[in-house]
Formats: C-alpha cells, structure tokens, sequence
C-alpha cells in the first residue's frame, strides 16, 4: 500500500461553523491557512507582513500599501479571536519579524452536541486556490465529505461568504468549473396544494458523487446528448454529411476529430466542438486530455504540411534549407539573408540522390574532435554567390557544386589549414 507524503497542514472544523466563537470570515481563514503553511518543525510560524503579502498567492488589496494594512489588521483579529499565539499588536510594522503558534486542538462545546475535529489540507491544493472565496467553499465542503455531503442553497452560501446570493451562485459555479468540488443536484419535490415543483438544495461534496449517491436530477443532467433526427437533418441539409464526433455527446473523441476542428471552414462544426472543449476542460483530468490532444493534432498537421513542402521539394533538382527551418527554391534567393542559408541541396541526375551542402561544414576549419574552429565567412559569401550566379540561369549540378569548393580551396585556403570535406551522402529527410 502506498502512502500519501504530501505536505498537509491542518484546520480545525470550527473555524468555518458560522456560530462558534472560533469563527473566520474568508480573508481569516486564508492567511490562518498561509501561516500554517510557514511553520517550522518546532510547530512554529515565523513571518513578517512583508513576507506574508510577498508569498501570498492571491493578493488582499490591490496595492501594496493597503494590502499590507488588511494582513495586519487580520493578525490581530486572528489573535483577538484565540486562533493564534503570537507577540504582535497594533505597533507591529511591515518588516517586524514574529512568531506564531497554533492551539493544540480547536473545538467548541457550546454548538449543539459540539463541533471538534479538523480536516487535512494539502499545502499544494491551498496554494493553487484562486480566491478567497474559493478556498473557503472548499474547506466549509470538506468537513461534510464523510458525511454525504453539504446541503446548501445560494441564499445560506452568500451568508456563509458575506455576499449577496447572486454573486455567491457565481463563486460556486466558478468553483465547480475549476474542479475543486461537485456538485450532486436537488431534487425537485412537489408542493401537496399542487402547487409548481421546488428543486432542494444541492449537496456539495470536494470529491466526486458515487452513481449510487447520486440524484436523479443529477442523473439526468449527466445523460449523453444524442443528435435528434430532425437536427441531424438540419445540419446535412446545411453543411453536407457530419463529420466526426463532435455532435454525439456520447461518443469518444479522437486525434482525427482534432485534426477536424482544426483545420475545417465548417462555422457550425468548430462552434460545436469549442462547446464541448469548454464543457470536458472543466475538470483537471479533463484539461489535460484536451490539452493533450490539440498539441498531438498541432504536430500533425504541421508533420503532413512539411510533408507536402518536401514533397514539392524534391521534384527540384536545387532547393535551400535556411536556418529557421523554411525551404526556398533557387528563384527566391536573391530576396535572402545568405547568412541565413543552412543546407543546399542538389540531386545526382545520374543516381537521381540528393546531396546536401551544408555551408558551415564545406567552408569552415574543424578541430580534431569535429569543432568549428575558425569560419571563414568571406569563403562562405563567395560560395554562395557563385552558386546564385549559375543559379540565375539554370539549375545547378553536383559537378558545379564541386568546382566551387575547389575554387574556394584555392581562393581562400591556398596557404591555411584545408577545412575537412564531408563525404558525398544520401541527404537523410530531417522531416
């Protein structure tokens, strides 16, 4: 069995139950977190406000000043409120060093039958948090998770985070997109007057509803979308025969669908694909696969359309491969960098090979071990501008190729060291 190592830090249950005396708002409960992440093996935190609002990954206060004064006024109150053990107090400036201790166990007698225990919390997970409001719907769920779950509608959940329901509802399904809990949907129940069903309150949960929790509105929602006739109609009628799987929810995505989404003019087709890219990027897994995907069908369709351009290519007798990767043909050079020229092929109308140049290696002096020593670029622009001279008129031959470097030999390296000369080869297809 393996075991989990993952850095943990622990929060105490009471700190999110809305009537203990222990209770943190949003902006409390995520710098108790941040300086539980800070402490030492002596169970210790030590901090200043400058290295709190330095490290903190989500920023209380658009400017620094103000943010700074919103970390030590929450110090304070973590102290007030006996969550914290620690020297500071209203003369505490930003660059002050301090400690922090932490209560050995945290609960409260006085709610009901009690509330005691603590969650564990990866440091990572709390790092990650986008806001706020995020990490605090996180950990008020957690605490419910061996428990079913966490009954609760949007009028509580703006109570719980100090907000308005509206925008509570908006924290949730931010959320629930970013994959931090789930959501198992109320049921809707009818009134005994007869009057119209009421949905009841969603359960939340920070890891996923097993089928046998879930409700049959949750069900429901997750059956796969299947095209009706009459749309399948629609679309062939508008667009030609649908291709791939992007339209059946229930189908299995494939490379080819990507390379489809891609590449295709189809408006309605691409609409419908980012759909449900957006829908199965919701969740961690999701992403990646996505992610994943695109990047292989990326690679592909480049792969094929440097395919084609070497296949185009390699009908020539002469083509240059320039530094960046990008292939020319002789009537494009005089619009060139020749600096910039890597390789030039040229194909064997006997065998019908071809052959690569490449410019550094034919004009430059190597040492022993095969490393450049000394490029001699004068050599090289003469080189090449002789190749343009013949290669204004017609294509250039091996033959030709090879008088050039024996009249560079004898130009430039008559009393130097003689660059070593590279074998005539079968040019390897770098693509």
């Amino acid at each position: 069995m393996s075991i989990d190592v993952s850095p943990k830090f622990q929060l105490y249950n009471v700190l999110a139950e809305e009537n203990s005396n222990y209770h943190l708002n949003v902006e409390e409960l995520y710098l108790y977190s941040l300086l539980n992440t800070l402490r030492t093996r002596q169970k210790v935190s030590i901090a200043s406000i400058d290295l709190l609002h330095g490290y903190s990954p989500v920023k209380f206060f658009s400017r620094d000043k103000e943010a700074k004064q919103r970390i030590k006024k929450i110090l304070i109150s973590l102290k007030e409120k006996k969550v914290i053990d620690s020297p500071i107090d209203n003369t505490l400036d930003n660059k002050s060093v301090f400690t922090v201790k932490f209560p050995l166990d945290l609960k409260d007698e006085s709610i009901g039958k009690g509330v005691k225990g603590f969650e564990q919390i990866f440091i990572q997970t709390f790092l990650n948090m986008p806001s706020f409001e995020t990490f605090y719907v996180y950990f008020t769920i957690k605490r419910f998770d061996k428990l079913g779950g966490f009954r609760c509608d949007f009028e509580r959940w703006g109570n719980i985070l100090n907000i308005t329901s509206r925008t509570a509802q908006k924290k949730i399904e931010n959320a629930l997109q970013e994959g931090y809990i789930y959501k198992n949907s109320g049921e809707y129940k009818a009134k005994e007057n007869g009057e119209q069903k009421k949905q009841e309150p969603n359960i939340y949960k920070t890891t996923p509803f097993e089928s046998k929790e879930k409700t049959s509105t949750t069900k429901k929602k997750e059956q796969p979308y299947k095209m009706d006739d009459d749309v399948k109609k629609m679309l062939d009628e508008e667009d030609g025969v649908i291709e791939g799987n992007w339209w059946d929810m229930s189908a299995n995505l494939t490379l080819d669908d990507f390379d489809l989404y891609l590449t295709t003019d189809n408006i309605k087709l691409k609409m419908q694909a980012e759909k449900r890219i957006k829908m199965i990027s919701k969740s961690e897994k999701g992403e990646s696969f996505i992610r994943s995907m695109l990047a292989q069908a990326k690679e592909n369709i480049e792969k094929e359309k440097r395919e084609k351009e070497q296949m185009k290519f390699n009908k020539l007798n002469n083509y240059i491969l320039l530094d960046d990767g990008k292939m020319i043909e002789n009537k494009d050079l005089t619009s060139i960098d020749i600096d910039k020229i890597d390789t030039i092929y040229i194909k064997d109308q006997v065998n019908h090979a071809i052959y690569g140049k490449k410019i550094y290696d034919r004009f430059s002096i190597k040492d022993v071990h095969g490393n450049y020593v000394n490029t001699d670029k004068q050599a090289i622009e003469y080189a090449i501008n002789e190749y343009i001279k013949i290669a204004k008129e017609k294509d250039v031959t091996l033959e030709e190729f090879d008088q050039i470097e024996d009249d560079v030999l004898m130009k430039f390296y008559k009393d130097k060291s003689i660059p070593q000369q590279q074998p005539k080869k079968n040019y390897d297809n770098p693509f």
